[in-house]
């Protein structure tokens, strides 16, 4: 009996000497492999954004009200599809129309005053035409008959030379003679009287094309002061045309009412007060922000990332993949602007629309588990400092 029981001593000495080796091998086994883990494997670091949402692709477009006025009609339906250029709030510009009526008469009896003065410009000046021909025609008649008339003074002259001769001789009568010398004073004074004819003509001429030079002007002038009112008050229209189209406000392009103001007919909007926002179709995007040491130098083109929409809990409904478009370089109201693409299928239960808000988280890198720590340690005692900095800096 002795042999068994001193065998069961030994068997239990043995099992109480191999148990603390078990464990201390299984131990240093499992300290080796965290070991190599937290230098050897890789994990995901994302970088959150603050706020995102789900936009068109296309940019959305504000419609805002250019003028003052008072709400004539309104066609702000939410969700109400219009097209480009559609009249979506009329106000009113009862007085401009007015006016521009009144105007457009003017306009109109102006031209119907222009046309009989140009006519009577036309008739002027092809009366000035023809009046120089015939003052020219005239005044060559005058200038023959005074060579005619010289021509005939010179013959009475010579007559009354040799009747003269004559007289002396005793050969012609003192009467004859006489009324020789008389018809060449005459025919003398007839070349002279034809020769202020011609000085006459000449100045008559003068005269009248003075006269109708003047008369012409004054048409000419009047034509302009009419032309140039007229211009005006066509200026003058084109404004008030301008000025009515403003109160005419449009959609600016075809799409969806995805935002409108509620407004009355009698209400009164005020310049740049918004009236709503029409959303082109187009493919969906994402556009989220990020604080702009989160997103500069870590957030690149081509990163994959993810969207939880706020309204639709991400472990009933899912998420959305995604992979970073394009990232802004300048600070806008403390963040940074970044593009996504929807990349991969849309989770069916999601309603994907513009407008959706969630937050993305962007893989920027990849690191080591004792990385991260000797990270969060670096973190940790920065802290102490910059309290400690804060406190010095306090008078």
């Amino acid at each position: 009996m002795s042999a068994p029981l001193h065998r069961s001593l030994r068997a239990l000495a043995n099992d109480q000497a191999s148990g603390p080796l078990w464990w201390l091998f299984v131990a240093t086994c499992l300290i080796a492999l965290w070991v190599v883990w937290m230098f050897v494997a890789r994990v995901p670091v994302y970088a959150l954004s603050d706020t995102s949402r789900i936009e068109v692709a296309l940019d959305v477009h504000s419609v805002q009200s250019p003028v003052q006025g008072k709400v004539a009609s309104s066609n702000l339906i939410l969700d109400r599809w219009v097209e480009a250029g559609e009249v979506i709030v009329q106000l009113d510009a009862t007085k401009l129309e007015l006016e521009l009526t009144a105007k457009q008469a003017l306009v109109e009896n102006l031209s119907a005053q222009i046309g009989p003065i140009q006519v009577e410009v036309g008739a002027k000046t092809t009366t000035l035409n023809l009046l120089g021909n015939v003052i020219q025609t005239q005044v060559a008649e005058a200038r023959a008959r005074y060579r005619g008339g010289v021509a005939l003074a010179q013959s009475a002259r010579e007559e009354a030379e040799r009747s003269a001769q004559l007289r002396d001789r005793a050969i012609l009568s003192e009467s004859e003679f006489s009324r020789l010398h008389t018809e060449g004073e005459v025919t003398l004074a007839s070349a002279q009287a034809l020769e202020m004819a011609i000085t006459r003509i000449e100045a008559e001429g003068r005269l009248r094309r003075s006269e109708l030079d003047a008369e012409l002007a004054g048409l000419k002038r009047e034509l302009d002061q009419i032309e140039g009112r007229r211009t005006q008050e066509q200026l003058a229209i084109e404004s008030l045309r301008y000025e009515i189209d403003l109160r005419s406000i449009r959609a600016p392009v075809s799409g969806n009412l995805g935002e409108v103001v509620r407004v009355h007919v009698g209400s009164v909007v005020e310049t740049g007060d918004r009236m709503g926002v029409v959303v082109p179709p187009g493919s969906l995007q994402v556009t989220a922000d990020f604080p702009p040491d989160v997103a500069l130098g870590r957030v690149r083109h081509g990163q994959p990332a993810q969207l939880r929409l706020n309204g639709f809990p991400w472990m009933e409904f899912g998420t959305l993949s995604l992979v970073v478009n394009s990232v802004g370089s300048e600070v806008s109201n403390g963040t940074i602007s970044v593009q996504l693409e929807i990349v991969g299928d849309v989770p069916p239960r999601i309603p994907m629309q513009h407008g959706l808000p969630g937050s993305v988280e962007v893989e920027v890198e990849r690191v080591s588990p004792a990385e991260l720590a000797l990270r969060a340690a670096g973190r940790a005692l920065e802290r102490p400092k910059t309290s400690a900095r804060a406190s010095n800096d306090r008078p």
